[in-house]
């Protein structure tokens, strides 16, 4: 026994199906790649990927629209990248020496707050580095994340929980 006489319902299923697959033999990946660049390079420009018709813009030489970026803007994401690493090391930094303050019952509150002035300084640092860099670069959750928890810890110490 046949599926098809089962439930009739899945023939027209199952025609859509090859009607699919025989629109998409004749597609050229290197051409929709190319595509595709041409209009997320114009959309990063501010150009309209549609024509005044309304219409996909086709890219005449798909091979040329594959660079994304250009190389200034890599040269400024490489830095910012750079920056950012840094700035978040010099945060865990300053965030384990005023744990250690913090630790120490010797240690007077005064001589913990440039730890929090320091961080709260690096914190500042921290979003503006995160503004820069793409939403979908995974340093920025990082970025964020730190910012997050220094943020908790400087209210912490200005509400006057380690008294």
């Amino acid at each position: 026994m046949k599926i098809k006489e089962l439930n009739p319902s899945i023939l027209p299923v199952v025609h859509s199906e090859k009607k699919k697959a025989d629109a998409t033999k004749d597609l050229d990946f290197q051409k929709l790649l190319g595509d595709a660049g041409e209009r997320l390079n114009a959309t990063a420009q501010g150009v309209s990927p549609f024509d005044s018709e309304g219409r996909m813009r086709i890219s005449p030489n798909p091979i040329s629209s594959a660079s994304l970026l250009d190389l200034t803007d890599q040269e400024n994401i490489t830095r910012i990248r750079s920056q950012s690493l840094k700035a978040v090391e010099d945060t865990l930094t300053i965030l384990e020496q005023y744990h250690e303050g913090l630790s120490d019952p010797e240690t007077s509150l005064r001589k913990i707050d440039p730890f929090i002035q320091a961080l709260t300084k690096e914190v500042d640092g921290l979003n503006l580095l995160s503004e820069k860099l793409p939403p979908a670069d995974p340093l920025r959750k990082i970025l964020n994340e730190t910012g997050i928890l220094s943020a908790v810890e400087i209210e912490k110490f200005r509400r006057g929980e380690y008294l």
